[in-house]
């Protein structure tokens, strides 16, 4: 099975995501920071790994989540402080034109801005909204999340 390593980043009211191809779906779409762990590397490796090559940025792992969603993957809640994000791509792709590349942009997501998060987003913030109450981790945008979370169930009724 595929392994996979991915960074939840929140910073300034705001989600980091990739905006690209999945080629699960075969549609641009917006997915966490993250790849596939390479052969001798452990998640933490992969994590940071892939959020240098797509995003050019360092990041400090805040906590790695205790349960997940899908199987095979390592999510990580990770810091970048105040660096400047800017599009890398997948070493993979260097030889593609950028059209041709998966990447196609980074994107901030406002915690506003509710109606943009997917689904899977929203399950991945329920879980990180856990795993900080687990640890006693209480930052400023974990009400903003709860606001997510509870706007959908809301409408669910």
């Amino acid at each position: 099975m595929r392994q996979r390593a991915q960074a939840i980043i929140i910073r300034d009211q705001a989600m980091l995501f990739a905006y690209g191809m999945a080629s699960s779906h075969n549609q641009l779409r917006h997915s966490f920071i993250g790849g596939r762990i390479e052969q001798g590397e452990t998640p933490e490796e992969a994590v940071l790994r892939e959020l240098m090559e797509e995003a050019q940025v360092k990041g400090e792992i805040l906590f790695r989540f205790n349960q997940e969603i899908a199987e095979g993957h390592h999510t990580f809640l990770i810091d970048i402080g105040n660096q400047s994000c800017k599009l890398g791509c997948d070493p993979e792709e260097m030889h593609l034109t950028m059209d041709e590349r998966n990447l196609k942009d980074l994107i901030w997501i406002s915690l506003l801005d509710k109606e943009s998060f997917t689904e899977c987003d929203r399950e991945y913030i329920a879980r990180l909204i856990n795993e900080c109450k687990e640890r006693d981790y209480y930052p400023e945008w974990l009400g903003s999340l709860q606001e997510i979370i509870e706007e959908v169930e809301g409408h669910a009724v």
